[in-house]
């Protein structure tokens, strides 16, 4: 290929690499930013509808916790008119909430009746006369009757805000999902909770929100309401209502079920992409969740835009921008085209000349025309240059050639002679090698045997030397076993005074404690008479609280007189039972007093005899550490001796190791002869190696510059011919 289109091609390929990367490197970040956008856009959707439903919600919740406010204050209302009045509430709030389908209440048993039994068959009561009241609309208009999980609910009042369903219910001759809040009556005095008021509400007004936000907006093809369980409140399918995510969804969530329903559970704000079989296209789903008033329950609404709508600009904005780089391609490519072809002449031009020369018969002569000023007429220049010192070097080296083929000639002789005499020189080296070789020998064998004299006296060294060690070892552990048999003595001396004091801070300690005893059952006697004296302060509370039940009664028959009368026999009344009262209180605090006092005294017999049984144990420890100090003092005369003997036997063992170590240092010497004599034999042999080897290499390269000197008249003879050819004049 010729170097013009070379040229052209790696330019064009240069620039179509940068369009072609400039423009994928644009129209990523432009989708990048679309979907950013989109994703944006859609998750602003999805928190606004979440709370459009939210607040739908928690007004029905707000309807149940205004009721439960109301009923919490029932204290305030005369007992009579309670059931009648709260049924009226209930009733006037079902009749003006279109969207709830039933209200109900269930009371905790004799809370807001003393007597239940009396309401026995009315009908907001249940069989038991339990109040529950349950209000709905199932038929079309408002029906009261009990409850019918009254029971259940009673046993599981919640004392929160509670949310369940949805559950399948017939409205209407409709079947419907309903769901329902829960909120707890607390009384406001005691702050205890009374009773429960539900709400159910129809969800399926859930599913025209959904269709209208769909239709509505037309970069939305999947909306859907799902609670913390994974139920489907609503679905861009209706059918899907009211299953479970896993059955209704199966087909849409295939990738990430298991991620968006963790995000439903949680309540997390969670993003995804799903192929929808039923749109045929890849959806961006974002699930937005929503909390239900103070229940802690999180529902989630999930919102579904199609990539290909998301992505339709940007396939646009693509499909232009190809255009355009492939416009740019051809012009580029043509402009490419007419500049490399001014460039390649003048090389042309060249390459011309260059044949000629290599073609013909070596014609140097011949020179390239220099025109203009450019880089290639730089070229011309300097190849002309190049062309004539060619010439005059070709004219030099045929003037040279006869001069290089007589030396080639006498050199070959002369390395012949050489030759001969080397291989003479190496046969003498030869000869003298072997004998050195025979001498070594006989000094190694020498160096063996004064190396095994010698290791052998090294080895005895050693054993007298670990021998003398472990010798002062001994003596030394003989020594510390006697400086601590004397320590462990007067450690014991030491045990022995303080047994003594031991002795005595029992003995102390005893009598303290015996008279800490006696002090105790004192203070038992005096709790006894504070219980006789708690028993008449008692009886004297009852006595009054029946002369104030009297005086109540006498003060009722004497009517609008007896009325300022009544009030203080109620006051004695009530001091009275507050008497009784703290009489319990006091009586129980002074039984529980004695029973402590009792258990303290039953301690503090156990202590007393503890401490005689340790006073036993002193003296029984006493009588034997007498007994191991005398041990100890006749071990200490015995380690004595065993330290004189163990010190002579130390005393011979180091004269023998002397001894030792003057006959190692004598073989020592001999060895040290031995190897230097080895050392100077290993020294000649070498030399004597090196000089055969010496001999050898010299041997080779006389025969090898004898070689090389006949291939260099052949050379020579072939330069000849081949410088002739070229025609320098």
């Amino acid at each position: 290929m010729k170097i013009k289109f070379k040229i052209s091609f790696i330019v064009i390929g240069i620039q179509a690499v940068l369009v072609t990367g400039i423009a994928v490197l644009l129209l990523n970040h432009a989708a990048n930013i679309q979907l950013q956008t989109s994703q944006e856009k859609q998750a602003f959707l999805a928190k606004y509808q979440s709370s459009v439903i939210q607040d739908r919600y928690n007004g029905y919740i707000r309807v149940a916790k205004t009721l439960a406010g109301i009923f919490s204050e029932y204290q305030g209302v005369e007992e009579s008119v309670r059931r009648v009045r709260f049924a009226a509430n209930i009733d006037a709030v079902l009749d003006n909430e279109p969207n709830i389908v039933s209200i109900f209440s269930v009371w905790k048993p004799n809370t807001l009746s003393r007597n239940i039994m009396e309401h026995t068959g009315e009908g907001d009561s249940a069989p038991t006369g339990q109040f529950a009241p349950f209000f709905h609309k199932y038929s079309g208009r408002v029906t009261h009757t009990f409850y019918p999980g009254y029971e259940e609910l009673t046993r599981n009042m919640p004392n929160t805000q509670t949310v369940t369903g949805p559950v399948m219910q017939t409205v209407q001759g409709k079947s419907l999902y309903l769901m329902t809040f829960i909120v707890p009556v607390i009384e406001k005095e005691s702050n205890t909770l009374a009773a429960v008021v539900g709400v159910e509400i129809d969800v399926s007004a859930l599913e025209e929100l959904v269709t209208k936000t769909i239709a509505d907006n037309e970069d939305i093809s999947y909306m859907a309401v799902y609670t913390n369980a994974g139920d489907i409140l609503a679905s861009y399918q209706s059918e899907r209502m009211g299953k479970n995510i896993r059955a209704g969804d199966s087909t849409l969530f295939l990738r990430h079920m298991e991620e968006v329903i963790s995000a439903i559970k949680a309540g997390r704000l969670f993003t995804t992409t799903e192929y929808s079989s039923l749109l045929k296209t890849e959806l961006t789903i974002t699930m937005a969740p929503f909390g239900i008033s103070d229940s802690g329950v999180t529902w989630t609404v999930g919102v579904g835009t199609p990539q290909s709508l998301i992505l339709r600009e940007i396939k646009r904005l693509t499909i232009f921008t190809i255009i355009l780089a492939g416009m740019a391609l051809i012009l580029g490519t043509l402009i490419i085209l007419g500049v490399t072809s001014g460039l390649v002449k003048p090389i042309v031009r060249v390459a011309e000349t260059l044949r000629n020369i290599s073609e013909g018969e070596g014609d140097l002569t011949q020179s390239i025309e220099e025109i203009g000023k450019d880089e290639i007429t730089d070229m011309a220049h300097y190849f002309n240059l190049t062309i004539d010192k060619i010439r005059r070097m070709i004219r030099a080296i045929k003037e040279q050639t006869g001069s290089l083929a007589d030396l080639g000639a006498d050199l070959a002789a002369n390395m012949t002679e050489s030759a001969a005499a080397v291989n003479e020189i190496a046969a003498n080296i030869q000869s003298v090698k072997g004998k050195i070789t025979n001498q070594t020998e006989g000094v190694r064998e020498t160096n063996a045997a004064m190396t095994q004299i010698t290791g052998a006296l090294d080895t005895l060294n050693e054993h007298i030397e670990k021998q003398t060690i472990r010798v002062s070892q001994s003596s030394s552990s003989i020594e510390e076993m006697v400086a601590n048999i004397n320590s462990v003595t007067q450690t014991l001396i030491k045990n022995a005074e303080n047994m003594e004091q031991l002795t005595e801070a029992s003995d102390a300690g005893r009598g303290g404690l015996q008279e800490v005893a006696v002090e105790i059952r004192e203070v038992a006697a005096e709790s006894e008479g504070l219980l006789a004296i708690n028993g008449v302060i008692a009886n004297i509370a009852s006595q009054t609280n029946l002369l104030a039940m009297n005086a109540a009664i006498e003060a009722a028959h004497a009517g609008d007189v007896g009325r300022g009368f009544a009030v203080v026999a109620d006051e004695i009344r009530k001091l009275a039972e507050s008497s009784s009262t703290q009489s319990k209180t006091i009586s129980s605090a002074l039984k529980k007093i004695k029973t402590a006092i009792d258990k303290i005294t039953a301690s503090t017999d156990g202590v007393l005899r503890k401490f005689e049984a340790i006073d036993t144990g002193v003296k029984t420890v006493s009588e034997q550490e007498a007994n191991v100090r005398a041990a100890m003092e006749e071990q200490g005369t015995g380690s004595k001796q065993i330290l004189e003997a163990v010190e002579q036997l130390n005393t011979i063992t180091r004269q023998v190791e002397a001894n030792s170590v003057q006959m190692l240092e004598g073989s020592k010497s001999v060895m040290q002869e031995s190897k230097n004599l080895e050392q100077v034999t290993e020294e000649i042999a070498n030399g004597m190696n090196e000089m055969a080897s010496g001999s050898a290499q010299i041997n080779a390269a006389v025969n090898r510059v004898n070689d090389l000197s006949f291939h260099n008249k052949a050379s020579i003879e072939t330069l000849v011919q081949e410088v002739s050819r070229f025609k320098i004049d």
